[in-house]
This record gives structure tokens, sequence and C-alpha cells, in this order.
């Protein structure tokens, strides 16, 4: 009877035991270099079942078991620290070419004599189109900048009505805008970056027309390097013939995206 009893006390106190190490209880944490939803995406998915994170500011509120809040300090204390200031440029080279050849023969005939006479024509073009953007920002926070300048266009109606053709004409603004948004993290002399670019330069159809290059992309490189995003060339040709004359032409272009990380001192 006697060992019963202690077996039933012993079960009891195990039950008690395993129920407390399984208690949630609410716990409020606070941060001191990083804000709370800097933090909150790295401890959620850690979380025991049915424990919950939220937070405000620099305070982290956090309810789960006694065992697992132990794993989510261990977490927090190696992120709580202070975010790495970043000096982040982009850089877009464009460079073009072009060349034209004419050739254009005539025949002269006149009594007791003929000629021939001809003009030859070449020209090589070539252009070179550079914008540099810098910005400063912390690991882990996005970043975005942007300069440009608006051109008028002017947009046309006509609309038929019962007295005749009425057209109207209205004014407005198109941007012609560069820049990038970026989010950076760094992992030792390694850095991640999610970042979108975009180049715009007035085209070549009249006023507020306007070319424009766009790129996304995720890359990883090393500090102080830079790194190539992409590029995108183009090339093409022509060529007219006539009884005595003949023409071609040639345009070749190519641009390139460039990104480098450093850290700010």
């Amino acid at each position: 009877m006697r060992n019963r009893l202690l077996l039933v006390i012993c079960g009891a106190m195990l039950a008690l035991a395993a129920a407390w190490a399984h208690a949630q209880s609410l716990e409020i944490i606070q941060l001191k270099s990083r804000p709370a939803d800097q933090v909150l995406p790295v401890i959620q998915p850690l979380l025991a079942p049915g424990g919950t994170a939220s937070g405000s500011g620099f305070q982290l509120f956090v309810r789960t078991t006694p065992a697992n809040l132990a794993q989510i300090r261990q977490v927090i204390a190696s992120l709580d620290r202070a975010a790495r200031q970043l000096v982040i440029y982009v850089r877009q080279d464009a460079a073009g070419q072009g060349a034209r050849a004419e050739l254009e023969a005539g025949v002269v005939l006149s009594p007791g004599r003929s000629s021939v006479r001809g003009n030859v024509g070449e020209s090589v073009t070539s252009s070179r189109d550079n914008a540099a953007q810098q910005v400063r920002t912390q690991e882990g926070v996005a970043a975005h900048i942007s300069s440009g300048t608006s051109e008028p266009v002017v947009a046309r109606s006509v609309t038929r009505t019962v007295n005749g053709v009425v057209v109207r004409e209205s004014v407005m603004q198109r941007d012609i805008n560069s820049g990038f948004y970026v989010i950076p993290r760094v992992n030792g002399d390694s850095v991640f970056l999610d970042i979108s670019t975009q180049r715009d330069t007035p085209g070549n159809l009249g006023t507020g027309s306007a070319n424009t290059n766009r790129l996304s992309s995720t890359v990883s490189g090393k500090l102080g390097a830079w790194i190539e995003l992409g590029g995108v060339s183009q090339s093409q040709s022509g060529e007219s013939r006539g009884m005595l004359s003949r023409a071609a032409s040639s345009d070749a272009s190519a641009r390139s995206i460039y990104v480098k990380v450093e850290e700010a001192r």
C-alpha cells in the first residue's frame, strides 16, 4: 500500500513538472540595437506550438514555454547588435557606335568624250552615357534614390459632334528618372542584395518620348567589389543599292549595370 502511494505521488509530481515545462507565459524582452520588426521574422518560425510573438519599437512580447524562451533569447542575443552602416553605389554605363557609307556615281556623255564621276562619303559616330548614384543606409533596411526631370507632353483628342469635329489638346508631364531600390544584408565580408534599377533617357520620337531600362535581381558578392547586375547589347545593319549608288549603315549599343557596397567609416 505504501509503495503504491509513493508511485501515485511520483506520477503526480512528474505530471506537474511536465505541465509546468509546457506552460506558456508572457515575457517582455527589451531590445538594444535592432527594432522589433527586424527581429520578429527570424524568431517567429522558432516558436513552440501555440507560442506567439509581437513587438513595438524596441520591445518584444513573447508568449511561449520556458525552454523555448531560453532558445529565443539565445537567437535574439546574436541578432540584437548594432547594424552596420553601408554606402551603396550603382553605376550604369551605356555606349553606342554607328557607321554610314555612301557611294554614288554618275556618267557624263558628250560628243567625242565621256567621263564617270563619283562621290564617296563615310562617317563614324560614337556615344557614351554614364550615370552614377549612391545612397547610405543600414544593413537590412530598404533604401531608395531617384532623380530626373519632367517634360511636357501634348495629348490630343478628336471628337465628332453634330456641329463638326472638335479637337482638344492638353499638356501632361512625363517623368524621366534614374534610380534604384535596394535591401542589403551583410554576413562577414559578403553582401546580399535585393535590388531594382531604373534608367530613363529622352527618346527620339519627339518631345516627351523616353527610352526606359529596368532591371530587378538578387545578387551576392564581396564588400568593396563591383558586382555586375546585367546588361543589354543590340546591333543592326542595313544596305540599299541602286543602279549607280550604294549605301550601308550599322549601329551597335551596349548597356551594363554595376553595384558596389562599402561599409561606411
